[in-house]
């Protein structure tokens, strides 16, 4: 089975994987004109997709990312996304960042 589209915008789109119990989020635009409220907003609707699909993993792929997130938004993560991550029961995650 193939993956299925969950949600698309400007700036990324996430799809299921069924048979891996996985989450794909993949980077669609150029990202450097992002703000903290559309950071945490693609994080809030992971939380909902989490809580909804159940993952074991995630694969982010942040290839055409362009934005170096600044040291409070990586804080923001640190303390909300992988805790709120881990207690949904997200086992791994892997992230593919340009070289």
């Amino acid at each position: 089975m193939g993956l299925q589209l969950l949600h698309r915008d400007r700036l990324y789109q996430i799809e299921w994987e069924e048979t891996e119990r996985r989450l794909h989020v993949t980077v669609l635009a150029d990202t450097s004109e992002m703000t903290e409220r559309e950071m945490r907003d693609a994080f809030l609707l992971s939380f909902e997709l989490a809580d909804d699909f159940k993952p074991l993993s995630i694969i982010q792929d942040s290839y055409k990312q362009t934005i170096v997130f600044p040291p409070e938004w990586q804080n923001w993560i640190a303390e909300n996304v992988y805790p709120r991550w881990s207690r949904a029961g997200i086992k791994k995650l892997a992230i593919i960042y340009p070289a």
